[in-house]
Parts: structure tokens; C-alpha cells; sequence
């Protein structure tokens, strides 16, 4: 009998542990064409001491991706994160440091993680913001000052402010 109750402890301790290790980030591999897009963000703003590196991943078709990666103090999306009680819940690492991952399924899945970073709003809002788009595995990056994930994404605007000069013809 005595046996018997030690197993069932046991059985519910192993059950309990293996719950708890089951939740949280995962760390994913990336092939090797973001990996060299992740290396090369993460190379070029290692220098600025950022507290949070992301990538949002967008799937507009089978074709077609938007992502951004960004660089920052704080997470893009922290009001978002915050309010809907959500985190990322895997990661890849890229130089050593911890990028997260976030495609849109944390708003619906829980990773069991209930310590969501509370930040202070700042003066400084440093950070770097790549845009991605990958179409039929053609790469384009460009540097962006405003975006959101998963939203439209501004238009890129060449305006010239001032008219070409016409040339003087005297007559």
C-alpha cells in the first residue's frame, strides 16, 4: 500500500514538472536566408545596448511576406502586449542575442508565462525598424520610421519639394 501512495506522488510530482517545462519561449533555427538577415540586423544595432530585439512575421499570400524586424528600448508592440496579456512565445537567437518571434498566434495561444514586462513610458524613443519583403523568395529591406505589425505599411514617398528649374532662354 505504502508503495503504491509513493508511486502516486511521484507520478503527480514527474506530471507537474513536466507541465511547467512544457511552457514558456521555445528558441526556433532559422533557414539560412533569415539567418543572414537576422545577423546582419542584429550586427549593425549590437553597438546601441537595445533591450528588445523583435521580427513580426506576415504571411499576405502563399507568395508574399512582410516582416519587420525591430530594435528597440522597448517592445513595439508593448501597449498591445500589455493590454491583451500576450508574450512571445518563441525566439531565435542571432549573435548572441535573444530575437522574438511574434506572428500573431500569442493572441491566441498561451505560452503560461503571466510576468508581462510592465515599462514605464520614457523620453527617449530610440530604435531601429527594418522593413522585409520577401516575394517569390526575392528579398528587399529597406529602413522604415513608422510601421506597425501587421498593418498596412506606409507608402515609400519620393517627393521632390521644390520644381526643376526651367532653363532661362533669353528672347
Amino acid at each position: 500500500m505504502r508503495n503504491i501512495l509513493y508511486l502516486c506522488v511521484i507520478a503527480l510530482f514527474v506530471s507537474c514538472t513536466y507541465s511547467k517545462t512544457k511552457k514558456g519561449e521555445y528558441v526556433l533555427y532559422p533557414k539560412k536566408n533569415l539567418q543572414c538577415l537576422l545577423d546582419s540586423f542584429t550586427r549593425l544595432n549590437c553597438d546601441k545596448k537595445f533591450n528588445e530585439y523583435e521580427l513580426y512575421i506576415n504571411k499576405e499570400d502563399p507568395h508574399n511576406y512582410t516582416l519587420l524586424l525591430y530594435a528597440g528600448d522597448k517592445s513595439l508592440t508593448m501597449d498591445e502586449n500589455q493590454y491583451y496579456g500576450q508574450t512571445s512565445l518563441v525566439y531565435v537567437v542571432s549573435n548572441g542575442l535573444k530575437v522574438k518571434v511574434f506572428s500573431g498566434i500569442e493572441h491566441y495561444l498561451d505560452n503560461g508565462k503571466n510576468d508581462i514586462e510592465k515599462h514605464k513610458l520614457s523620453g527617449g524613443d530610440e530604435h531601429v525598424l527594418w522593413c522585409v519583403k520577401d516575394s517569390f523568395n526575392v528579398i528587399s529591406v529597406r529602413e522604415v520610421y513608422g510601421a506597425y505589425p501587421f498593418m498596412p505599411l506606409p507608402k515609400q514617398i519620393n517627393v521632390d519639394l521644390l520644381p526643376s528649374p526651367e532653363p532661362y532662354i533669353r528672347p
